[in-house]
């Protein structure tokens, strides 16, 4: 990890992450916890190319309900698997993250080892979803099939968020539902903090919210 210039252009970096082989992303600058020198990233990142995000999502798919009667419903107990979409062009998704991306207050501009923003969580040995799940490889593979199916890039992280650009968001209501399961499966707090949205109690009202949206935030209590 090495900390930049913040004047430096942040859309060069991603654009060329697949043939430089290094990422930037915004970490604030207070209570960012990390695995520390113990952390083996390569063994990590191996392991991350065999995790599967469907099998992931599918084992921490809450049930029926979350709060109340039927606040899960019309999809109820079983996850209903991710939603297939083409695959989104890595420029366009890039582009997207630029426009979108404002320098982070009280954070630092880092360049990262690796070749795709979603793996930054895992090369890190990022802790910041250690209440909720203790597998940073897990989170990362999540990341990579959202960058792959919605342009969605991770460009910050704090103690305990994550913030992602989204290029090519859901924009029918099915598409919605489907896209609120996962992320209700991958973060079951995003039912209340979703930030900008205010509070919804139902996987309806929530997917409701995330149509057209640009930026995904997640954060773990």
């Amino acid at each position: 990890m090495t900390r930049i210039d913040p004047a430096d252009r942040y859309g060069e970096m991603p654009a060329a992450a697949s043939s430089t082989g290094r990422c930037p992303v915004w970490l604030h600058s207070y209570g960012v916890h990390l695995h520390g020198d113990q952390w083996d990233s390569e063994r990590e990142l191996t392991r991350l190319e065999t995790c599967d995000p469907t099998a992931v999502l599918a084992r921490a798919w809450p049930g029926p309900c979350v709060y109340h009667v039927d606040c899960m419903a019309p999809l109820g107990d079983e996850f209903p698997w991710l939603l297939p979409r083409p695959g989104v062009d890595p420029i366009d998704a890039v582009r997207h993250a630029v426009a979108v991306t404002p320098p982070w207050p009280f954070a630092e501009l880092v360049v990262v080892p690796v070749s795709r923003p979603a793996d930054i969580p895992t090369a890190l040995g990022w802790m910041g979803m250690i209440n909720a799940r203790d597998d940073v490889v897990e989170l990362s593979a999540v990341l990579r099939s959202w960058e792959e199916r919605f342009g969605a890039l991770l460009t910050g992280m704090s103690s305990s968020t994550v913030e992602l650009a989204v290029g090519e968001p859901p924009v029918t209501e099915q598409e919605c539902l489907r896209v609120a399961a996962e992320h209700i499966a991958f973060c079951r707090d995003a039912f209340e903090t979703y930030t900008g949205q205010m509070y919804t109690d139902s996987l309806p009202e929530y997917a409701a919210r995330l149509r057209g949206e640009p930026r995904w935030r997640f954060w773990w209590d």
